[in-house]
Order: C-alpha cells, then structure tokens, then sequence
C-alpha cells in the first residue's frame, strides 16, 4: 500500500473514533437531559400535590377544633384516612414527646425542675395545632408548648 494511502486511512480512521466519541457523548446528554426533565416534571407534580395538601390545612384545623361535636370526630377520622392514603402524614406529638425541631414549633415555652425520674431537656406540654408531613417532608410542624425540664436545685 502507497504511504500517502496508509496516511489517509490512519486520519481517517482516527477522524472516525473522534466522531463515534462525540456521537456517544451526545447521547449520554441527551439522556441526562431527559432524565432531568423528567425529575422536575415529578418535582413539580409533587409540589402541585403540596400544595392541595396546604389548601387543606384550614379545614383540617376546623375538623380538629369541632371534634367534640356529633358526626364530626367521624367525619374527621375519615378524612385523615384518605388524606393519609395519599401520603399525607399528620405530626399530633403527645404530651411528654421529646421536642423535634424539624417537626415542632414552639410557641410557649415554660422551664419547671424535672420530677424524680424524668429525663431533663425539652419536652411537649401540649400540642396546640397538628402538623402535616407528606412523604417525609415537612409541610408544617405540629406548633407546641414546651417544657423545659431542668436538674432540680437544692
């Protein structure tokens, strides 16, 4: 074989491997491209979700200020099911609960000496408003009072 035909096919072998690299670099972009869309595509839908969710927390708190009332505690009951069907996960810490940050909020705070026998730091003295979760994300904390228990003095 002539050397300037030897020549030419090594560049254009070569020119061949750069195109088939930048062909597949495309690809692999334009995957991660999709892929991206398709996350915030989800990401928003979540968020629409939320948001109906949010809308939501009034009537919630009108349930839970009139569960006293006839029908109502029923009526309630089984909205939070269908509510928690959907994902929607309901933050009602008990009196005594360590106080979580990331899912309380503290409205009132008061520091009494612990008892004998209780842990010291902060607890719940009394949830004040439920607060909602939806798959794992806090959409409101459960707003509280706390106690901060404290060694006794002597």
């Amino acid at each position: 074989m002539a050397p300037w035909l030897w020549q030419r096919w090594r560049t254009e072998r070569q020119r061949s491997k750069d195109l088939l690299a930048r062909a597949q670099w495309l690809q692999a972009e334009l995957e991660n491209v999709r892929k991206q869309h398709e996350r915030e595509r989800s990401q928003a839908g979540e968020r629409a979700v939320e948001q109906a969710f949010v809308r939501l927390f009034p009537t919630l708190d009108a349930c839970d200020a009139a569960s006293g009332q006839p029908g109502v505690g029923l009526l309630a009951a089984e909205l939070g099911k269908a509510l928690a069907a959907e994902g929607l996960g309901r933050i009602a810490p008990a009196e005594g609960a360590s106080f979580d940050p990331r899912l309380h909020e503290a409205v009132q705070r008061e520091a009494r000496p612990a008892a004998t026998g209780e842990r010291h730091g902060l607890v719940v003295a009394r949830c004040l408003r439920a607060g909602y979760t939806h798959r794992g994300r806090v959409l409101r904390p459960a707003m509280v009072h706390v106690l901060e228990l404290t060694e006794a003095t002597q």
